[in-house]
């Protein structure tokens, strides 16, 4: 099974690679290391989509693959970027999906844009399929 994280909207939205580097503590047995990652991004969705498309989710048309942490700074980068590129008032939904085993029941939240934190994102990580659907 494989995680991929996805931004769906009614209409197409701006890709966008911030550019910047994520640092991640990983520990091998005892030992402690810092890995460098790509950092926040909205890239079109390729990655998975069959796997996705299996599920037969009813999401919004307009797919796009985060690259997403459950980090302050990537919180801050997404909210950003919807209030960018949204209207007010329109809603988006951000799923997280693991895709290539088990179906699981999507367990679905709302709220908006202002109230998108890390601990936000760090929820999203409680169940296997989740859907936040963000007004914006």
């Amino acid at each position: 099974m494989s995680c991929v994280y996805l931004l769906a909207a009614s209409h197409p939205l701006r890709l966008c690679d911030s550019a910047l580097r994520r640092l991640r503590a990983v520990k091998v047995g005892r030992t402690d290391f810092t890995v460098e990652e790509d950092g926040f991004s909205v890239q079109p969705h390729e990655y998975y989509r069959c796997a996705v498309n299996d599920l037969a989710l009813d999401m919004q048309p307009y797919r796009y693959e985060l690259n997403l942490a459950p980090t302050r700074e990537d919180a801050a980068q997404l909210r950003a970027y919807l209030s960018k590129n949204c209207a007010r008032g329109e809603t988006v939904e951000l799923w997280r999906l693991w895709v290539g085993g088990e179906t699981y029941r999507v367990r679905r939240f709302f709220g908006p844009l202002s109230a998108l934190e890390q601990d936000t994102l760090e929820q999203l990580e409680e169940h296997p399929q989740t859907c936040l659907t963000i007004t914006i």
